[in-house]
């Protein structure tokens, strides 16, 4: 849940009450329960990814709205039920039956999201909802892949402006590509012998000089890189806090090692010790047995001392 909790951008506790049906609960408290979230999922967050293929994404609003529906179809939200594995997470009622509800636990998700921040919410959609999983759903909007159509778009939404393409010849013969505003301000120009490519070749760089001052503008305005800045550095000292926490502990670990190993040879000197006192003692106790033996030997007589020297020779 942790694991899942940080992948997501959700604060643990919440996304545990967002995975709890009311069911859960003997006496049905919807206060504990996921159903708030739910309503907020199926329309605060949508509001939200509404406005990011507003801002971002070509077609008319006709389109748009068909992406949206697409975007929120029952099969790509239990797509999304299995790849974070809400199976073995979810909290219901024992008579629930989670097969026909998946969705409503995703639903659920999203409402945690649309109560978060600006940049948890972008990161959240193209992470998981705007992915190569869903690429399809934007295919057929053709003019989302025209370069002529993203450029006037861009130029028509941030600087509220037409665009113009005129074609010369030059004495080299290379055809000329110059695109300008309206109000006949150049924007870029380029060169081939290819009509079609010199063509191209400027709606690219225009493009590209149109989203750049387009992106500084933004950065300026919402302060977006300060932001990506601050993230960046808290990340970092996230990272190295969890670092020194795993060296600290480490070291811990090491340190409880070293005295066990302390703790084991002690106790094994002492072993040996204590055998080596034993065995000292023991052969002490033989050799006291054994002298007490001699001392109590009979003497041999002088017929006996005779016959084992004669049996000796």
């Amino acid at each position: 849940m942790e694991l899942l909790s940080k992948q997501l951008g959700i604060n643990k506790n919440e996304l545990k009450q967002a995975l709890t049906h009311f069911s859960f609960y003997e006496n049905k408290d919807q206060e504990k329960a996921n159903s708030r979230l739910v309503f907020a999922g199926m329309f605060a967050f949508k509001g939200i990814l509404a406005d990011v293929l507003y801002k971002y994404y070509t077609g008319s609003g006709t389109e748009l709205q068909h992406i949206l529906g697409n975007l929120f179809k029952n099969e790509l939200l239990n797509r999304l039920y299995q790849k974070w594995g809400l199976a073995n997470k979810v909290r219901v009622g024992k008579k629930f039956d989670i097969k026909k509800h998946k969705h409503i636990f995703v639903y659920a998700v999203f409402g945690c999201i649309s109560q978060s921040d600006e940049d948890t919410q972008r990161r959240f959609i193209f992470k998981h909802i705007i992915t190569n999983d869903t690429k399809h759903i934007f295919n057929h909007v053709k003019r989302n892949k025209d370069l002529i159509s993203q450029t006037k778009l861009i130029a028509k939404q941030s600087f509220k402006k037409q665009l113009k393409t005129e074609m010369q010849l030059t004495k080299d013969s290379l055809h000329r590509a110059i695109i300008t505003f309206d109000d006949n301000t150049i924007i870029c120009e380029a060169e081939s012998k290819s009509y079609r490519y010199a063509r191209k070749k400027a709606m690219k760089l225009a493009l590209q000089i149109l989203s750049n001052i387009t992106f500084d503008k933004f950065a300026e305005e919402t302060g977006y890189l300060e932001k990506v800045k601050k993230r960046i550095e808290k990340e970092k000292e996230q990272h190295r806090k969890e670092v020194e926490a795993k060296i600290a502990e480490k070291k811990k670990l090491q340190a409880e090692r070293i005295a066990l190993n302390k703790k084991i040879k002690k106790a094994r000197d002492l072993a040996r010790k204590k055998a080596q006192a034993e065995a000292k003692k023991h052969k002490q106790e033989l050799a006291r047995i054994k002298a007490e033996k001699e001392k109590n030997k009979k003497p041999l007589s002088a017929a006996k001392r005779r016959f084992l020297e004669d049996k000796k020779q």
